[in-house]
């Protein structure tokens, strides 16, 4: 059966103000809202010579997520994207594939976004890009939030638990960033919280 996706409208409104933005900082907050709602690789064409030159590359023994930091590097790296508004996707769900076990999804999902940090790091993207850092610290946030099952949740606390560490050492010239890392690391290290769900709702504090 042929259907619009269900972002097809927010993504044609998200093209639109992108293709109207003026300044790097402007384009990096669209690009990153238009990866956020068109993450699959299998419906876009890249230009080779961007994943060439820019030495752009999935994470090894990541399953989850990677073609979202896929998407996040080479558009940050790409001079222009462009929207074909035609159904053209063919999917095909698999009840028993990979992504339906959620419990090794969900923690693999979160490794891919602290591998995703680190390349960002290595790449010096990051660097005086407040844009960049918050996106980094509000979306981690919100991946340890997403619901996880009950016998993952101590080995995801943990995960968290560093990376919050890392966060502070990567992006301590921002102070607003520091302080929210900071609160965080309080209410894991003082509350011992593994309330995931209190996690999502800081996503936009």
């Amino acid at each position: 059966r042929y259907e619009n996706g269900p972002n097809r409208e927010k993504l044609i409104k998200l093209f639109f103000e992108y293709s109207k933005s003026k300044g790097e900082n402007k384009q990096i907050k669209y690009i990153l809202d238009i990866v956020e709602n068109s993450r699959s690789i299998c419906m876009k064409l890249y230009k080779s010579e961007v994943i060439k030159n820019n030495n752009i590359y999935f994470f090894e023994n990541i399953f989850a997520e990677m073609d979202y930091s896929f998407n996040i590097l080479i558009n940050l790296y790409s001079r222009k994207i462009s929207l074909l508004d035609e159904e053209l996707y063919y999917y095909r769900k698999q009840i028993s594939s990979i992504t339906s076990k959620k419990k090794t999804f969900r923690i693999n999902a979160i490794n891919s976004f602290i591998c995703l940090t680190k390349e960002m790091e290595k790449r010096n993207l990051l660097k005086n890009n407040e844009i960049l850092k918050k996106f980094i610290l509000s979306h981690f946030t919100f991946n340890i939030g997403k619901k996880i099952p009950k016998e993952s949740q101590q080995e995801v606390f943990s995960v968290a638990y560093n990376h919050f560490f890392y966060l502070k050492k990567i992006l301590e010239d921002s102070f607003i960033s520091v302080c929210k890392i900071n609160i965080y690391i309080f209410i894991m290290k003082i509350f011992k919280t593994k309330s995931f769900i209190f996690f999502r709702m800081l996503k936009n504090f």
